[in-house]
């Protein structure tokens, strides 16, 4: 795997208010501070995004706050390890696999209209039963779609883990086929 320096990502949602300016303002002193890399989507409140509750902040894929100013908690997200590690396990809608332990051939078809159609996250399953959400990062668009093509497979994946109170996220950067 080539050597990528591990770097927080963070993602912040933001409509227009000044309550999102002071979360924008205090996420870009946290970036600098912890080395991590900050991007930030501005949204209106409509459409697909309506009912949203701004600033929504996400960090290595997991959210941390929704509508709400918490520096201390975003520095203590920014502070929890990312560890660089090979994983082998199946690629799994994380919806039907939640919710009814739904894996593997018998699950195939379903898997893949509810990733490649309905575009419901996926994640990886390893044989100990560890479950990780897989984490787009913004130079793994290509990876993060043949991933999608690999719904249901036993594949090797290697890249970052972060983990958050019970969330685990997998960045990858790099995935062979067993």
């Amino acid at each position: 795997m080539s050597e990528v320096p591990l770097k927080h990502e963070i993602l912040l949602y933001r409509c227009g208010c000044s309550h999102c300016d002071t979360a924008e303002k205090e996420l870009k002193r946290l970036a600098d501070l912890h080395g991590a890399s900050l991007d930030i989507r501005q949204v209106k409140k409509e459409g697909v995004y309506d009912g949203w509750t701004t600033p929504m902040v996400y960090v290595n894929g997991v959210k941390i706050t929704s509508y709400a100013l918490s520096p201390q908690k975003w520095e203590k997200a920014l502070s929890a390890p990312l560890e660089r590690k090979k994983l082998r396990g199946e690629i799994v809608d994380l919806r039907c696999y939640e919710k009814n332990g739904a894996k593997g051939p018998a699950h195939q078809k379903c898997a893949e209209l509810c990733v490649m159609e309905i575009k419901l996250p996926m994640g990886l399953l390893t044989a100990e039963g560890e479950l990780y959400q897989f984490a787009a990062n913004r130079e793994g668009g290509a990876l993060y779609e043949e991933l999608k093509q690999r719904i249901g497979a036993q594949v090797e994946i290697a890249g970052e883990v972060y983990q958050w109170e019970s969330k685990r996220t997998l960045t990858a950067r790099e995935m062979n086929r067993l």
